[in-house]
């Protein structure tokens, strides 16, 4: 009874649940506003109707009529507010609950004071009369206050209790003990309102709880738990509904963001800093955009963003400039230093598509554009685009459908040693003759085929198909392949490439695989079991493209690596560039100090090489040497090269 006393006070309730039981108790009495008050005009009426012309003045007349219009005045306010909304604030709730318990004991005061007047001046009919339809009036009024507990003990209080006591008091006491009767029902009607009372508060918080863990599981569905973005769930929803919205007009953009270099990070620094590295970089998004336009955590280090109330391409760009710019600023945690930048892919809806799928798509598509042509900056997907990703469709069909037995082939194009000048072996590349595309240049099919599944059969292929090609060469010549991230960070195929070359005749001592920085990027751990696992047979494992990348010594001092291969782009600037020069040189001169053997490709003049022999550079590959060989050409380019070397007084290149 104690607990129920405290919710009348709402003590001991949380200030979300108090607010909660008096918007249900105001939203309750208003369903019984009508009923409460027909009830009692129509008792009113009947009591009226039975002493009319047995009472005379205004006791007849005037009482009755007033109680009548009191309730009809009360039934039309109801009628004027009943479509209002329920106030919201604790305190405006409180008002209109105290307004209510006000008029009930003023209507139930009055009620009972009118009844006990007609009592003392009517006679026996009327006496029974009007306890029979005070008690009935009362006690229905009190029940349909129930659910607003101090308003039915109010009425309670201010009718039932005083009539009990009229009843014993009047009459020298011989109808006490109809009065008692009538005070312990009002006794029991107190209990039971107060047990109501305590249950529609239990009720009411066992609602509240249930709400509360509703929106809390709805916001862990929608919000990322890292940065407090919304997720990925979140904003294609949010994605479905601007496609709705602007399905009968206007525009506007999706974006996809990649964070150039993040992977490093926590491969250097860890995943705790790279962790604050997104939830720093989710900040800076808010910085930089506010509440203007909706940027979501899709995954890992992908963002996404919906930019509405925006005219032309060039105001998205400068958006796109605006968050690349946020990024760019240095990432200081303790003594931590992390240096990011940011891709952004733009799609316009309905120009670009005009669904949900597709517009990702194409946005997904123009952040891969800006990533390989423009990192760091924000592309806008086009018509070129469009046709791009059509082309690469239809590679991938094409590629899905092929007999990769027949239909790939192998070139190889020479290695030399630079300082002696000698053949030294055959990187080995891949061709595809499509019998319904034709030649197919390498750097797109294997591009589509490094994003899907297919890359492990090509590599299979491939790879078989240069180890028996190899097994006719010299035992003094190596081949190189080049292996793709995919390869590198899949167990199966890591197992599946080991299970080929120790099958193999060619000798896995004379084999040197390729790996890129982008493969290390994308899961260093993996990666570097893979690598152990590769080292294991015997290969040797050449980094590729070092210094197109991120370039990381971290990969370097942390993995078997046995060569560093410079990417072709510093080489084949030498002769016109003193920073390109020394660019190569130091590298050149890193590898020595490490111990790794250097390679250095697309030489093209005998100048470039004639730097090269000046660094040091162990290796070479290129055009001065030889365009790629088609496979069958290779044996006659070996006898070509290498049986007149072997009686050679000096070295058969000079620069």
């Amino acid at each position: 009874m104690a607990r129920a006393l405290q919710f009348l006070v709402g003590a001991g309730l949380s200030p979300d649940t108090r607010a909660a039981l008096l918007r249900a108790q105001s939203q309750a009495f208003s369903k019984q506003v009508p009923l409460m008050y027909l009830i009692a005009s129509v008792d009113v009426a009947i009591g009226w109707y039975a002493i009319y012309g047995k009472i005379a003045g205004p006791l007849a007349t005037y009482a009755p009529a007033g109680l009548i219009v009191a309730s009809a005045i009360r039934m039309l306010m109801w009628w004027k507010r009943r479509d209002a909304p329920t106030p919201t604030t604790e305190a405006a709730l409180r008002r209109r609950l105290h307004v209510t318990t006000a008029l009930a004991a003023g209507l139930g005061f009055g009620f009972a004071a009118w009844t006990m007047t007609i009592f003392v001046y009517g006679d026996e009919t009327i006496r029974l009369l009007s306890v029979g339809a005070f008690g009935i009036t009362a006690i229905s009024c009190v029940f349909l206050l129930v659910n607003v507990p101090i308003a039915a003990l109010t009425l309670n209080a201010s009718a039932i209790v005083v009539f009990s006591c009229f009843l014993i008091a009047v009459d020298g006491g011989d109808l006490a003990p109809l009065g008692v009767c009538l005070l312990l029902v009002s006794v029991a009607i107190a209990y039971m309102t107060l047990r109501s009372a305590r249950d529609f508060a239990d009720m009411i918080a066992a609602q509240v709880e249930a709400q509360r863990l509703s929106d809390m599981n709805l916001r862990l569905a929608n919000i990322d738990s890292l940065t407090e973005l919304p997720n990925r769930r979140q904003f294609f929803d949010r994605l479905a509904q601007c496609v709705e919205r602007h399905r009968r007009g206007g525009k506007f953009y999706v974006g996809v963001l990649d964070l150039d270099g993040f992977k490093p990070v926590n491969d250097v620094f860890g995943h705790i800093i790279g962790d604050r590295v997104l939830v720093e970089c989710a900040a800076r998004f808010r910085a930089a955009i506010g509440d203007r336009y909706f940027v979501a955590r899709l995954g890992g280090d992908e963002f996404g963003l919906i930019i509405e109330n925006v005219d032309d391409d060039a105001a998205v760009i400068e958006i796109g400039n605006l968050v690349c710019g946020a990024i760019r600023v240095p990432f200081t945690f303790d003594d931590a230093i992390a240096t990011l930048s940011a891709s952004i892919g733009f799609a316009e809806f309905p120009l670009a598509a005009d669904s949900p799928r597709q517009l990702y798509e194409r946005s997904d598509y123009a952040l891969y554009y800006a990533k390989q042509n423009a990192r760091g900056e924000p592309a806008i997907f086009s018509l070129d685009h469009e046709n791009q990703m059509k082309g690469v469709a239809v590679i991938e069909q094409c590629l899905r459908r092929a007999d990769l037995d027949s239909e790939l082939v192998l070139h190889f194009q020479p290695l030399y040693h630079v300082s002696s000048g000698q053949l030294v072996g055959f990187e080995a590349l891949a061709r595809w003759i499509s019998p319904e595309l034709g030649l197919v240049a390498p750097d797109k099919f294997i591009r589509v085929a490094e994003r899907s599944e297919i890359i492990y059969a090509v590599t299979r292929v491939l790879l078989r198909k240069a180890l028996d090609a190899a097994l006719s060469w010299p035992s003094n010549l190596r081949l190189s392949f080049n292996l793709s991230a995919r390869d590198l960070i899949s167990p199966v195929a890591i197992t599946q490439i080991v299970a080929l070359i120790e099958s193999s005749a060619f000798p896995a001592n004379r084999i040197d695989l390729e790996i890129t920085e982008t493969a290390l990027m994308t899961d260093f751990d993996c990666a570097r079991l893979a690598i152990h696992e590769l080292k294991r047979v015997g290969v040797r494992i050449s980094l590729d493209d070092f210094g197109s990348g991120y370039s990381s010594l971290s990969y370097v001092h942390r993995l078997p690596l046995d060569k560093i291969k410079i990417d072709r782009s510093f080489v084949q600037e030498m002769e016109a560039s003193d920073l390109a020069r020394d660019i190569v040189k130091t590298l050149v001169a890193m590898c020595r100090n490490l111990k790794l053997d250097c390679v250095t490709e697309g030489i093209e003049t005998s100048e470039q090489l004639r730097l090269l022999k000046s660094f040091g550079c162990t290796l070479a590959q290129g055009y001065f040497f030889s365009k790629p060989i088609p496979q069958q050409d290779v044996g006659e380019y070996i006898a070509t090269i290498v049986l007149p070397a072997l009686s050679a007084p000096k070295p058969l290149l000079t620069a």
